[in-house]
């Protein structure tokens, strides 16, 4: 029952049935690793327990020159693509690097900032979104997770070192998680090409893609026979990113206004200005001159990502409305 799992995701978008590529599912949390750090840290082997509900938490007292070393020991030899892991949600800013350690010495193979400081919703819809990071691959049986100048309480709830490649940075890349502060640097929006999967037991057939629209039941029922092999059933649809207008009094709060849409904000404008207007009088009527509104770009500043809606692909309209000080181009 969809239903259930996204309750504002009723009604509409579409259903998708994703082959899992061979090695998708292989993972160190399955391999047994062993955990262990110099630091004392609060329950650390639930950092690889396979579960994103439980965290294993630094301690306290970081300073700048602190630094936290989580030591993973695999039985057999691992060769690593790619790693996800997920903090624990409490704010949180740190330098990590990912070691492995082949003839006795650890050595570097990717430096990266971690920056989940900040969870206010404006800065993202996934408050605490995976870390997700690529490399050339890499094989050992001895691998470090290493942090430095750490800011904040908290610790991971997940560490995932996979077989197989991901998206690097692929939530900041949907605007899942942006730039920590209201205003971002000319760089921040830039990441370096990663490396194309060659092995095509990593890789999803796009010719084995089945859309299952179709069999959703009206009651959110999904009635599919499923072909043999492992499956990934993912549903697209449009939710709002819980993001609130502001500043707002507390009458006037709720879902900010998706700027890219001109019958939205047409019915945004009426339900505020437009109700200021019926009840001037005939005496005062006149007194209500401008209405000056910010462009999308500017609002976006203050509210985070501007919201997408379901025509932007198509649509080339300019919004503009009588007495307003602006114009939208939201082609």
């Amino acid at each position: 029952m969809f239903s259930k799992i996204y309750p504002l995701c009723s009604k509409g978008g579409s259903v998708l049935a994703i082959q899992q590529p061979e090695a998708d599912g292989d993972i160190i949390a399955i391999r047994k690793p062993v955990l262990s750090s110099e630091a004392t840290i609060t329950n650390l082997p639930y950092a690889v327990d396979n579960d994103t509900s439980t965290s294993a938490i630094f301690p306290n007292g970081h300073t700048d020159s602190s630094i936290i070393n989580i030591d993973v020991t695999l039985p057999d030899s691992f060769t690593a693509r790619s790693l996800v892991f997920y903090m624990a949600k409490q704010p949180i800013k740190a330098m990590a690097e990912l070691q492995v350690n082949n003839n006795g010495t650890y050595r570097t193979i990717k430096q990266f900032e971690v920056d989940r400081s900040n969870p206010e919703l404006h800065v993202g819809f996934m408050p605490y979104a995976p870390v997700t990071i690529s490399f050339k691959e890499e094989t050992a049986k001895h691998l470090r997770l290493r942090f430095s100048h750490i800011h904040g309480k908290g610790g991971i709830a997940e560490i995932q070192l996979l077989a197989a490649p991901r998206i690097e940075r692929f939530p900041e890349k949907q605007l899942a998680k942006m730039f920590q502060t209201p205003l971002p640097l000319w760089n921040e929006y830039q990441w370096p090409s990663q490396l194309e999967a060659t092995d095509k037991n990593f890789v999803i057939n796009s010719a084995q893609v089945i859309d299952l629209t179709k069999y959703l039941s009206a009651d959110e029922t999904l009635n599919w026979k499923i072909p043999p092999g492992n499956w990934i059933i993912v549903r697209y649809c449009m939710v709002p990113t819980g993001v609130t207008n502001s500043p707002a009094s507390p009458e006037g709060r709720g879902f900010e206004v998706d700027k890219m849409n001109k019958e939205a904000l047409v019915n945004h404008f009426n339900s505020f200005v437009g109700k200021i207007q019926e009840r001037l009088s005939a005496a005062n009527g006149r007194s209500l001159k401008f209405v000056v509104a910010p462009t999308a770009t500017k609002q976006a500043l203050r509210t985070g990502q501007t919201a997408w809606q379901r025509n932007l692909k198509n649509d080339r309209a300019t919004v503009r409305f009588p007495g307003c000080l602006f114009s939208q181009d939201v082609s």
